[in-house]
């Protein structure tokens, strides 16, 4: 019995695992979508830190479309279910727009891209100047005009040679989270949209 018993979850565990990989590549259809439109994560392209954040976005979309499927699978109005899909699109998209708009100026403020070569780019986040280590505090005071990608420059491109730590992982954090929060609005309001046409198209 035991050895049926550890059959059945390990066969539960396969068929979960396979149905989760059918959804991995809609997941990345609605990422690469997301980038698309310009909206990148607050790293270097290609890093450990911007794959894990797109990665962590990626299942937290797969996990999103799994939930809003669930009540499509239960009998109900046609109508009523168009409607409430609207209601979900129209929401998701209005919250999108807004964190699209907050990120997208956050991430302008907050960050400065490297150039490093012809096709090689970094990028940095940078801190508050509030928040200046006090060898650049004294610099900038000297040196009122000088600009954040001057104090860069001038620091062989090293944003912890010029802010503290804190205010850094600080605007990172609120990055990444802004990222990530972003991601499932939008994928929300792909999947809510074609809930929408699908109940449309049944009806007639």
């Amino acid at each position: 019995m035991a050895g049926v018993s550890g059959s059945q979850s390990h066969y539960k565990l396969g068929s979960i695992l396979s149905q989760w990989k059918k959804l991995l590549p809609i997941a990345a259809f609605i990422m690469g979508t997301i980038g698309s439109i310009g909206v990148d994560p607050p790293y270097s392209a290609g890093t450990d830190q911007s794959n894990a954040l797109v990665n962590f976005a990626r299942f937290i979309v797969a996990a999103i479309i799994v939930l809003m499927v669930i009540p499509t699978i239960k009998k109900v109005d046609r109508n009523r279910q168009t409607m409430l899909w609207g209601k979900v699109a129209a929401c998701a998209l209005i919250a999108s727009i807004a964190v699209f708009f907050i990120y997208d100026n956050k991430r302008v403020e907050w960050t400065i891209t490297h150039k490093m070569g012809k096709d090689k780019q970094k990028v940095l986040v940078i801190g508050s100047r509030d928040e200046l280590r006090d060898d650049a505090k004294e610099f900038v005071a000297n040196n009122p005009d000088v600009t954040d990608w001057e104090l860069l420059n001038n620091a062989a491109w090293s944003p912890y040679k010029i802010w503290n730590i804190e205010s850094i992982r600080k605007r990172r954090f609120i990055l990444s989270a802004m990222y990530v929060l972003f991601t499932p609005l939008f994928a929300v309001t792909m999947v809510a949209v074609a809930q929408v046409m699908n109940c449309v198209t049944d009806e007639k």
